[in-house]
């Protein structure tokens, strides 16, 4: 036998084995390829329709989150997966809030659910399914993000306001105006001294005039112009603050990280804190700002060994009072334009009396209370307060609808030992406000922008009562939705707030809550803690000493979306 034909025939089997090798295998071949490739291809779907059902989930929350309600919601997250991530035959349903989960029954949290068509392309070869349905689930919601907050400054975009110095205030106050506003005619008559009107008068004037100047001069107000930041510190020492500050001014800055941040870097900032000392600084359990800070190194934690409380370019949040209704007084007492002025001595005056008239006006005059030393509440076209004595406010709501036309100030309370405990000064410049139905300030838009004010402004209130032994307290009363507030300030109206804090001279008491939605506020204070909460477009502090902010009622914190499942 030929071994060259047996080699041959060989071969001939073993290629025949492979393709008998080959039909059987080939389809297992074919399988494998397809399990590769449309297994592939298949995870692949369902990845890019997870992330947009994620994207849904998240958009539909921040809708929750910008108060939007649950309908826009749900637009939303079906929008954010058919459209913008292009999964238009993408089925979609939102649940608000979730059906289960732990999250199920919160109306915090969205619930999205998104099915797709998986059309294989291998697998029909083996007789495997053509089509597969993908499923995927996404939940987010709002929750906080911050401390609950005791400073909140809502103003996106300040106006290049500036306030009106110390001595530009004294300026503005017609004092022989104001005296003529006294009762001393009929002080004086029935003593049958009405030929010292005048003399009074003048001794009166001469008197404010030293006084004034003092009292005013001791504000230190800052230097303009002052909206640098949305919300500014400066002084002499720190500013700590038992809560969050939320600040929605977009202007500038840094972030946490050191990175640019918000609009118009680097100046004017969301947040400033411009130290005349290395040691002045900013310290809360958390600054939250739309914008950025001048400096990262000027904030800190509220505790030692904290984390640092910045967060840069978020948000912003909402009006905490947004849905604070205007206060109404039935059948409340108008009192017109009233002025009050308690003097400890006229020295002057009784000096240049003869020794029999100083021995009968003595005990009338020294101390001399010109007009009554209490007031109840009620309406008042204006409030004007000098004091060297003490002045009660008896509990209640004080409404100011109008400017003083002596200081052009709403309420102006200088000096004195001033009693104040359980009240709420409502400062408006409507005229003809409606006690018994809170018009026309009721009808004010929630959301527009009022016009913004340019130049110097008289402030609407200048609080300043410097000696120690004053206590001034928001409403108590707990059924009214006025409960803790001390200033409510028309939220159409942006003039400015000037408030003193009592621990500068000695000891004394202010709490409660001080709201001016587009106003802004200047908190003069130093070495002391105050039980106080700020709601105002803009806000300078000026610190001598260390600040403590402290309120025992927070504001709400600042929320955030975070996706959960």
């Amino acid at each position: 036998m030929n071994p060259n034909s047996n080699r041959i025939n060989a071969k001939k089997r073993r290629h025949g084995n492979v393709l008998v090798l080959l039909a059987i295998l080939l389809p297992v071949l074919i399988g494998i390829v397809g399990l590769v490739i449309d297994g592939g291809m298949m995870m692949d779907q369902y990845r890019d329709l997870q992330h947009a059902s994620d994207a849904g989930a998240t958009t539909a929350a921040t809708e929750l989150r910008l108060a939007h309600g649950a309908t826009a919601a749900r637009s939303a997250a079906t929008s954010a997966v058919q459209i913008a991530h292009e999964k238009a035959d993408a089925d979609v349903t939102v649940h608000i809030p979730p059906t289960t989960g732990p999250f199920a029954g919160n109306s915090n949290y969205v619930e999205v659910i998104s099915e797709s068509t998986y059309k294989t392309h291998l697998m029909p070869v083996l007789g495997g399914a053509i089509n597969r349905t993908l499923q995927v689930r996404s939940v987010a919601g709002v929750r906080d993000a911050t401390a609950q907050a005791a400073i909140v400054i809502l103003d996106p975009n300040p106006s290049g306001i500036s306030v009106a110095s110390a001595a530009t205030i004294v300026a503005n106050i017609n004092l022989a105006s104001l005296v003529n506003q006294l009762p001393l005619n009929s002080l004086l008559t029935p003593l049958g001294l009405g030929g010292l009107l005048n003399t009074l008068r003048n001794n009166i004037v001469t008197a404010l005039n030293g006084v004034l100047p003092s009292l005013l001069g001791d504000l230190t107000l800052p230097a303009l112009p002052t909206l640098t930041a949305g919300f500014e510190v400066e002084g002499l020492g720190r500013l700590k603050v038992d809560g969050a500050i939320l600040v929605n001014t977009e202007w500038g800055g840094k972030d946490e990280h050191g990175a640019t941040a918000g609009i118009n870097s680097p100046l004017p900032y969301g947040v400033a804190c411009m130290p005349l000392l290395a040691t002045t600084k900013v310290l809360a359990r958390d600054l939250r700002v739309v914008g950025g800070v001048d400096a990262v190194n000027n904030y800190g934690a509220y505790q030692n060994g904290g984390s640092h409380p910045l967060q840069a370019s978020r948000l912003a949040v909402a009006d905490p009072y947004k849905d604070l209704p205007q206060p109404t007084l039935a059948g409340a007492t108008q009192n017109g334009h009233k002025v009050l002025i308690k003097l400890v001595s006229l020295g002057p005056v009784l000096g240049s009396l003869s020794a029999l008239l100083q021995g009968i006006l003595q005990p009338v005059l020294d101390p001399v209370l010109l007009n009554p030393g209490t007031l109840n509440p009620g309406v008042y076209d204006s409030l004007t307060i000098v004091s060297l004595g003490e002045v009660k406010f008896n509990p209640g709501v004080y409404i100011i609808r109008s400017r003083s036309p002596i200081t052009q100030m709403s309420l102006c309370v200088v000096g004195g030992w001033i009693k104040a405990d359980g009240v709420m000064f409502y400062i408006t410049e409507s005229p003809t406000y409606n006690a018994a139905t809170g018009s026309p300030d009721a009808s004010d838009s929630q959301t527009a922008t009022p016009a913004n004010l340019l130049g110097s402004v008289v402030p609407s209130v200048l609080l300043a009562p410097l000696l120690p032994g004053s206590t001034i307290a928001g409403l108590k009363s707990a059924s009214s939705p006025f409960d803790g507030m001390l200033i409510y300030q028309r939220r159409i109206d942006r003039r400015p707030i000037i408030l003193s804090g009592l621990k500068l001279l000695g000891g004394g008491a202010i709490s409660g809550s001080i709201y001016a939605k587009w106003g802004h506020v200047i908190f003069l204070s130093g070495l002391g803690t105050y039980d106080l909460r700020f709601v105002c477009g803009t806000m300078r502090v000026l610190t001598v000493g260390e600040t403590t902010l402290a309120p025992t009622k927070k504001l709400p914190a600042a929320q955030d979306v975070f996706l959960v499942e």
